[in-house]
């Protein structure tokens, strides 16, 4: 999975938060994926695009079964991201945490405890693109 540094930016205090999605960073994709290609063996032909895409991933290109998924959060949508809230010289960051987190335990609702290790980055299916209901006010830099 690839993955990117991207901004995020509340919705009622106009805050602009760097999101460290980047290189060598986990990350837990909790993003609704949807198919891109969809081969089979039978189909021996690929496009040069798709063979040079795999080629620069070093995967086979020759045929076989193979599915490619894309997923991605669109601008304006809501997300969730969970990890740890950094500052560095006045720009705030959300990185991976040092050590995986434990979610815990809610024995009535039958979820039993899980580490986490990375970013976390949620969107919901029904969550589409927000509209901005007025001007944001930023805060000085």
């Amino acid at each position: 999975r690839f993955s990117t540094d991207f901004y995020i930016t509340d919705r009622k205090s106009g805050i602009r938060v760097l999101v460290k999605a980047g290189s060598g960073c986990k990350v837990l994709p909790l993003i609704c994926e949807s198919n891109i290609v969809t081969t089979s063996g039978c189909s021996r032909i690929l496009s040069t695009h798709l063979r040079k895409w795999l080629r620069d991933r070093n995967l086979p290109a020759e045929a076989r079964l193979l599915r490619l998924e894309e997923g991605y959060v669109q601008e304006g949508s809501s997300v969730t991201v969970v990890g740890m809230l950094c500052k560095d010289n006045d720009l705030l960051m959300i990185v991976q945490p040092p050590q995986p987190i434990s979610t815990g335990c809610l024995f009535q609702r039958l979820l039993f405890p899980v580490d986490v290790d990375g970013l976390v980055l949620g969107i919901s299916d029904s969550s589409g693109p927000v509209t901005n209901p007025g001007p944001v006010q930023h805060p000085q830099q």
